[in-house]
């Protein structure tokens, strides 16, 4: 038996391409909750990028935006209901455990929802061993949803037509 052997039985790992510093308008593709093998509860936000006001990525690119749980429990919490009351434009107390849910169910309540988001990156405490250079993490501020005519304005006739060829 090759190293290859197990390859029918395997299952494809996830590529991830983070939602890196700048302003952008996404579009929400799919929120996601899994067990990574080695970093523990992930609650995973996929998106698409309809404009890019400051920052490197490009229009049409598929990004992810990741909290996880190993950053402790308080933090992980904080970060999902940031989202969600940002984007739903929610008081804090009205996101709740069944609301989280509701962004997870096979309905995809935040799926197709336009939104502003602003990345920060921020210098972690913990630095490369290597290096001495500190790690980066991300800091998200979601903006509320937008509406089919604030999407027009926004992003423009041509990117409509381009992300939406069915309409908003």
């Amino acid at each position: 038996m090759g190293s290859f052997s197990g390859m029918a039985s395997a299952t494809r790992g996830f590529a991830s391409n983070r939602l890196i510093e700048g302003d952008y308008i996404v579009r929400i593709d799919k929120a996601e909750n899994f067990e990574a093998r080695q970093t523990g509860e992930k609650y995973k936000i996929t998106a698409t990028i309809l404009a890019v006001t400051a920052g490197r990525h490009k229009e049409g690119e598929v990004v992810t935006v990741m909290y996880s749980k190993n950053h402790g429990l308080d933090q992980y919490l904080s970060n999902i209901k940031s989202f969600i009351a940002g984007v739903l434009n929610l008081p804090d107390p009205e996101v709740d455990e069944k609301m989280v849910l509701r962004t997870l169910d096979p309905e995809q309540a935040m799926s197709g929802l336009v939104t502003r988001v602003r990345a920060i990156e921020r210098d972690s405490k913990k630095k490369d061993d290597k290096t001495g250079t500190p790690f980066q993490y991300s800091v998200y501020t979601w903006a509320p949803f937008l509406q089919p005519e604030e999407i027009a304005t926004a992003i423009g006739a041509e990117r409509v037509k381009r992300f939406f060829p069915s309409g908003l």
